[in-house]
């Protein structure tokens, strides 16, 4: 697989060639749910585009840190949906080790570090397998995953997503209005991948 060492939109081949289906159905699911430029006021994310939020490195400073060095590097309306691709890829799905998973697994998670936290979604997956919750996607968690029903974790995923959801907005009753949407992702990410687990993977 070529590697992706570039964040530039002027890439020599397309970004989607690069990229294995399964990961490009995840990430085309991602932009399809988060859309374009968004800055909400009420949104604890803060100002993001396609998904990618200037909160990413920590900080609110009006800037996308693309390469996570601290820096801001560009203004969210200026990503291209080839930039925000890439750091999907790089940074949610091979970052949590995605492409060892299950396809069906791999799904849900990457959904879920994306929408909700990477630390969430690997330490609620490794408690589910029976693994040392320590929020390191090692050998041995992947062992652990071989030996658990792929349809048993992407359900309880699920479940303790929507739980997540809803504490967020017991805790700011301000964000509300986002549950809706929240619940609807969660199961639209599961249905794919019940697909997934049924049938067959993208490739």
């Amino acid at each position: 697989m070529k590697k992706l060492n570039n964040l530039e939109a002027t890439l020599t081949v397309p970004v989607t060639a690069c990229i294995p289906a399964t990961a490009l159905t995840a990430i085309n699911h991602i932009l399809g749910s988060e859309g374009g430029n968004v800055n909400d006021p009420n949104d604890k994310g803060g100002k993001t585009n396609f998904g990618i939020s200037d909160l990413r490195d920590g900080k609110e400073d009006g800037l996308i840190d693309i390469n996570l060095d601290g820096i801001g590097d560009i203004d969210p309306e200026d990503l291209t949906r080839e930039q925000a691709i890439v750091i999907f890829y790089q940074d949610y799905w091979l970052a949590n080790k995605c492409e060892q998973m299950p396809e069906c697994i791999a799904l849900v998670v990457f959904d879920i570090a994306v929408n909700q936290s990477a630390v969430f979604a690997r330490k609620k997956l490794q408690e589910f397998i029976g693994a040392t919750p320590d929020g390191i996607i090692g050998p041995n968690t992947l062992d652990q995953l071989a030996l658990v029903s792929n349809s048993y974790v992407i359900h309880a995923l699920t479940e303790a997503r929507c739980l997540r959801y809803c504490s967020k907005v017991k805790q700011n009753p301000t964000q509300v209005k986002y549950i809706k949407g929240w619940i609807k992702r969660a199961f639209t990410v599961l249905f794919e991948a019940q697909a997934v687990d049924c049938f067959g993977g993208f490739e």
